[in-house]
């Protein structure tokens, strides 16, 4: 008996020392795949063609201050919201208009790309689910594969909470004196752009949350960090 219930617990033992094993080489697995997602999405963000600032910002300067900042990278979590459905990823975007190139791209959390844009020589690329798309016109692309009309040139003003043309409209938090939300408008429709929270970059504050309406649509935008 006592043979008996010493062999018992001996490959119990053996049974926990396996399941242990193949626990810990799970995770060694997992975290590789994760650092590697990792790596291979760093090495594939392009160098931002950092440009010289203007000096001295103020409240006052704030919209033409911001508007001489065409150079920038953000990076961050999207999520787009309608009345069907729910998407989010992870938020890579550069602007670099003075080498004439842009780059977005979205990513799941475990670093797999869903949606990459590339604009090179005035001609955008899109790649989605393993297709690439061209076109000189990034709306008209947009519209075919998302069946949504985007405010994608606007959003690069609208990102650094400052008014995409003239007849937009700014309403501006009293203690702040930071825009509290624009009523925009792009490609004969209006949006709705609602500001939540600014973080200081280098002294200057911008956009950290901000939500953008339209119609049925609602992009909500995280931005974690900003380069210029």
């Amino acid at each position: 008996m006592i043979e008996s219930r010493y062999s018992s617990a001996l490959a119990l033992t053996c049974v926990i020392n396996i399941y242990k094993r193949s626990i810990s080489m799970f995770a060694v697995k997992l975290t590789t795949l994760c650092l590697v997602a990792f790596l291979v999405s760093c090495s594939s963000m392009p160098k931002l063609n950092q440009q010289s600032l203007p000096t001295n910002y103020s409240l006052e300067n704030r919209v033409d201050y911001l508007t001489t900042i065409n150079n920038w990278q953000i990076n961050g979590k999207i999520a787009f919201l309608d009345d069907k459905e729910r998407k989010s990823a992870t938020l890579f975007w550069q602007n670099n208009p003075n080498k004439n190139t842009e780059q977005l791209s979205l990513t799941t959390y475990l670093g797999i790309n869903v949606l990459e844009v590339n604009l090179a020589e005035g001609i955008y690329t899109i790649e989605v689910d393993g297709n690439s798309y061209q076109n000189s016109n990034i709306d008209h692309i947009l519209m075919s594969l998302t069946g949504y009309q985007l405010p994608s040139q606007a959003l690069k003003s609208w990102i650094k909470a400052i008014p995409f043309s003239v007849n937009d409209k700014i309403t501006y938090h009293s203690k702040t004196q930071l825009p509290e939300s624009i009523i925009g408008s792009y490609n004969n429709q209006t949006w709705d752009i609602l500001y939540k929270e600014y973080i200081n970059v280098n002294n200057i504050p911008l956009p950290k949350q901000l939500t953008i309406k339209q119609d049925q649509l609602t992009i909500k935008i995280v931005i974690n960090q900003w380069m210029f």
